[in-house]
């Protein structure tokens, strides 16, 4: 645990810092849309509601039933909850 503490804070703050600038930008921007680098970069947001980043891109991703299934993860021997 103690090599594991130096750790916490900066991973929080950053978790904040993402958090706080979806909020934002769900709150205020989503409307917004303009380009960063002209024919570059394009600030153009849009949730997603697909249940996953790949279900944006393939059908079979975006059901329910095989986003948890690939989520669960089969448990290891030895580790007890």
């Amino acid at each position: 645990m103690k090599k594991f503490k130096p750790f916490i804070i900066p991973i929080l703050l950053l978790v904040i810092i993402d958090q706080t600038v979806k909020i934002v930008i769900s709150k205020l921007f989503m409307k917004c849309e303009f380009d960063i680098m002209i024919k570059t970069l394009r600030f153009n947001p849009e949730l997603n509601t697909r249940l996953s980043y790949g279900g944006n891109f393939f059908e079979l991703l975006s059901s329910p039933f095989v986003t948890i299934l690939l989520n669960i993860s089969p448990r290891k021997r030895g580790y007890r909850i």
